[in-house]
């Protein structure tokens, strides 16, 4: 400790320099090692000092409502030093509120504001839907692809692209396994502006004339981990639904879509590996039924959005003509491009901050009451400032200013634990979720805001107990005053968390219902997904498929019943979408896509 004084009364200017010495040699020698923390901050103020930078008039210090700032906090940090039982108990509830809060900021923060990668001038994207005017959309067809796309003029250019699940595989004997991916336009990846990092990626022309150039563009996921990053990819060629396409492209790192992640694209001139008719044959998309395309543009660089949605209105008449909707009244939405739609689901997407904002609001008033407490131990301290001609402002502020310290330290300790809780969430996202500047920006404001919430009610309470009744301000933040302040306190962080237990247990009550009610136990059932669409079967084949498949499986001894359905029963459940359970004679629409057959032993 001497050493490291010797080393700091360098900044000390030279005649100050013994003086300075001696009184810190005491300081520590009252105060241990933890005084240390105030030496540096000491010895820069008394360097400023000594070469005028705070003094406007010699002898005449600045006089402003946050004059000797500095001096606060380096008070702030000697108390924190000596209390850190206070210290650590403040700053890890904090934490752990603000980590909460930022951990479900930054899912909306993905799903609302965030860019997408290496979409160039996403600012200038639209995304256009048809449907009622409760926001269902409705399929579209390939004519009305083309109806919008020759219609709206404000548009530089519109794609579409279709999500599907393809059967892959790589070569080498390997098995096919399925793997998201699109079915899109040939100006997909020029709407976006989407550079390929290795190779080239579709030409707007290249979906004219179906198999014309039968290709595959792959994620830079899938190109690592289920291609081991080959160097030579582009001479490869991977088997898609059967087809044997090569590989001309792979997209750039981050980029796997827009809303749903996909790991190849093919073009809609290869789109009867996908599409079916009623008779289970293979057709292109331009003749299939309507199915749910998203349709995004690229603004014209004069045109803006509203005439977007004006020249939008003018064809809602010619698309309702094509066909029959089943609806009187038909709407042609042209919005802005974002993960998600703000309006349709904004309310349920700030719904997922209400319970990490009521444990920041239950740390918030535990900081509040533990801060209470000290600043009445503190009285003391508030009676001499007093004496000395202290303002109730200048008591405030350093109270404030203890409680932004603290806050930030909350705040910092928070974003480390956000970014482990970030892996969690990864994989119930996208795996796009990550810590921005618009994240950065929002754990400043909680820690601000934070200080504020509990920083700001002891302060008055305190300081206007010591400034009205100085004489007696001990005994009375001591006695009823303090009592029914910190009753209160109590009271509320103790009803803050019955709440958020019972909220707790009422979820948990309520999934355990949804799944157990009425069912025996899960472990009796095994559960196994099948999808023949990729494999091209035909109706008459899936349906052979399904009877052989379900009168093999319900002969084997260990099992008691089987069933097949169109999906997973508990999604059923808890979504509240419709289940159909499939009885013999009556067999899955291969069309339909996955099937689920659960077998009870």
């Amino acid at each position: 400790m001497r050493i490291l004084l010797s080393i700091l009364s360098l900044l000390v200017p030279r005649g100050e320099r013994p003086r300075w010495r001696e009184e810190w040699r005491a300081e520590l020698q009252h105060g241990h090692r933890r005084m240390i923390l105030g030496a540096l901050p000491d010895a820069w103020a008394m360097r400023r000092l000594a070469s005028g930078f705070r003094l406007r008039t010699p002898g005449f210090p600045r006089r402003h409502p946050f004059h000797a700032l500095d001096q606060d906090m380096r008070y702030a940090l000697r108390t924190f030093a000596t209390g850190k039982s206070f210290t650590l108990a403040v700053i890890g509830s904090l934490a752990i509120g603000i980590a909460a809060t930022t951990t479900a900021f930054a899912v909306v923060n993905a799903r609302f504001f965030r860019p997408y990668p290496a979409v160039a001038a996403q600012d200038e994207l639209v995304r256009v839907t048809i449907g009622p005017p409760q926001r269902v959309y409705f399929g579209t067809s390939w004519s009305d692809y083309e109806l919008l796309r020759h219609g709206l003029a404000a548009i530089d250019s519109l794609f579409g692209a279709y999500q599907t699940m393809f059967a892959v595989a790589s070569g080498g004997g390997e098995e096919p396994r399925t793997v998201a991916g699109l079915v899109v336009t040939g100006n997909y990846f020029d709407v976006l502006g989407v550079r390929p990092s290795l190779g080239r990626v579709f030409q707007p022309d290249e979906d004219a004339a179906p198999w014309a150039r039968p290709a595959v563009v792959v994620s830079h996921r899938y190109w690592q981990r289920d291609l081991s990053g080959d160097p030579a990819v582009l001479q490869r060629t991977l088997s898609v639904n059967g087809a044997v396409l090569p590989i001309i492209g792979v997209t750039p790192e981050g980029f796997d879509g827009l809303w749903t992640a996909g790991e190849m694209w093919v073009t809609f001139a290869l789109s009867d590996l996908v599409f079916r008719d009623e008779g289970g044959q293979p057709i292109q998309a331009r003749a299939a039924e309507p199915f749910f395309m998203d349709l995004v543009g690229r603004l014209k660089p004069s045109a803006t959005i509203e005439q977007g949605r004006a020249q939008a209105a003018a064809l809602v008449q010619p698309l309702t003509e094509a066909r029959d909707r089943g609806t009187r009244t038909l709407v042609v939405r042209v919005d802005a491009l974002r993960m998600e739609d703000p309006v349709t689901y904004g309310l349920s997407s700030l719904s997922y901050m209400a319970v990490p904002l009521i444990v920041l609001l239950i740390a918030c008033v535990n900081a509040a009451n533990l801060l209470l407490a000290r600043a009445t131990r503190r009285s003391q301290d508030w009676l001499v400032r007093l004496a000395l001609g202290a303002s109730r402002w200048r008591l405030v502020r350093q109270l404030l200013v203890e409680s932004l310290l603290l806050a930030v330290g909350g705040a910092a300790l928070g974003l480390v634990l956000c970014f482990w809780t970030l892996g969690f969430v990864d994989r119930q996202a996208r795996g796009d979720v990550v810590i921005d500047a618009t994240v950065v920006l929002f754990v400043l404001a909680a820690a601000f805001t934070t200080s504020l919430v509990f920083g700001l009610g002891p302060a008055l309470s305190v300081t206007r107990a010591a400034v009205s009744r100085a004489p007696e301000a001990g005994r009375f933040m001591r006695g009823p005053f303090g009592s029914r302040t910190r009753a209160a306190l109590v009271m509320l962080q103790a009803a803050l968390c019955l709440g958020l237990l019972a909220t707790g247990a009422q979820f948990t009550k309520t999934l355990r219902t949804l799944t157990d009610d009425g069912l025996p136990d899960p472990g009796q059932y095994l559960r196994v997904s099948l999808d023949l669409d990729p494999l091209r079967y035909g109706r008459a084949g899936a349906e052979a498929f399904y009877l052989q498949l379900l009168e093999r499986v319900e002969a084997l001894p260990a099992v008691r019943s089987a069933a097949l359905a169109d999906k997973d029963v508990l999604s059923g459940l808890v979504g509240g979408s419709p289940i159909r359970v499939r009885v013999p004679g009556e067999w899955p629409d291969p069309l339909r896509g996955v099937v689920t057959m659960y077998v009870a032993g």
